[in-house]
């Protein structure tokens, strides 16, 4: 006969027979880390192609780019969060190829 499971501390109903971590709402949220960062900015830049800003669109786009890349480069695996999706040098170079590529085509955009 095997055990009951464990209760998790803080949680009443369904969640507190569950084996395994806890679970908090906004835990993989958090988890995300740096990632929050570089989307601020990729958003920025989308809002600014709907309003048609486009070359200044595009080079926040880039910035986005390369602190993706900046970030990713110097920090840690646990704080990069959801910018850890290869090895560090793999992640890096794409971030990198992505902002050059997008700054050359805002520079070459004729509007």
């Amino acid at each position: 006969m095997t055990p009951p499971p464990e209760r998790r501390a803080g949680w009443s109903g369904p969640l507190a027979d569950k084996r395994g971590p806890s679970i908090r709402p906004l835990d993989r949220l958090v988890d995300l880390g740096a990632w929050w960062l570089t989307l601020a900015l990729l958003a920025a830049g989308t809002v600014m192609v709907v309003l048609h800003e486009v070359r200044p669109a595009v080079m926040v786009l880039a910035t986005g780019a390369a602190l993706g890349a900046l970030l990713r480069a110097v920090l840690p695996e646990r704080l990069a969060g959801g910018l850890v999706t290869r090895s560090r040098w793999a992640d890096v170079l794409m971030w990198l190829l992505m902002s050059g590529l997008l700054w050359t085509m805002a520079r070459l955009i004729r509007l």
